[in-house]
């Protein structure tokens, strides 16, 4: 017997049967909350009948705490990092300004970092770029390791067509080679059981 059947019965056993206005109202409220539990059941059944019919089933998924996690940090140093420089560049953009041109002094050689007109792009000559005496000293660094490679690839040209027009020496079209390979398949071919499980192998002398 379910609740509302049991409201029900208890309506008609109550005094409260006498007064026609709060019996009407006591029915009609039973016979609503009827048709409201029928219709969940044909819908799919009530919560409860959800949570303990037997094909009901928990999803188990993976924890997103360490995503959470990642995207908090990397928010917290993101704006930790960007507000000081943002308020740095804000600063000297409003308050110092760019660059202007002076005369230079007779005699005095100017920084890399004042031929720069902003100051940040002066901060990143000067403390994360390269100076141009580095760069041009790099410059001619890959020039020259370029024509050493040049100048050792014609020199090998020149000696192998000299080699082949001359005719004395195998050098030009000769692959050296290793052998240890060779050594190694000679001994195995040469080993021999000594009819108690041991390998015997006959020590190979290569002369060349």
């Amino acid at each position: 017997m379910t609740l509302l059947s049991k409201l029900g019965s208890l309506a008609l056993r109550s005094p409260l049967r006498q007064d026609p206005r709060v019996f009407r109202s006591l029915l009609s409220w039973i016979s609503k909350r009827t048709l409201q539990t029928s219709e969940r059941k044909k819908g799919g059944g009530s919560l409860q009948d959800l949570i303990w019919k037997e094909d009901s089933s928990m999803v188990i998924r993976p924890s997103k705490w360490l995503d959470y996690t990642i995207r908090d940090f990397f928010y917290f140093y993101a704006v930790l990092t960007s507000f000081p420089l943002i308020a740095i560049g804000s600063y000297f953009a409003i308050f110092v300004g760019p660059a202007t041109l002076e005369p230079t002094p007779e005699g005095y050689i100017p920084n890399d970092e004042e031929y720069e007109k902003r100051f940040i792009s002066r901060l990143y000559v000067r403390y994360v770029y390269p100076t141009f005496q580095q760069v041009y000293e790099m410059r001619l660094h890959n020039v020259y390791e370029q024509e050493k490679e040049y100048k050792r690839k014609e020199l090998l040209k020149e000696i192998t067509r000299v080699m082949k027009e001359v005719g004395d020496s195998k050098a030009f079209f000769y692959n050296p080679g290793y052998a240890k390979y060779l050594r190694r398949g000679i001994e195995e071919s040469n080993a021999v059981n000594d009819g108690q499980g041991r390998i015997m192998a006959y020590s190979v002398h290569l002369f060349y």
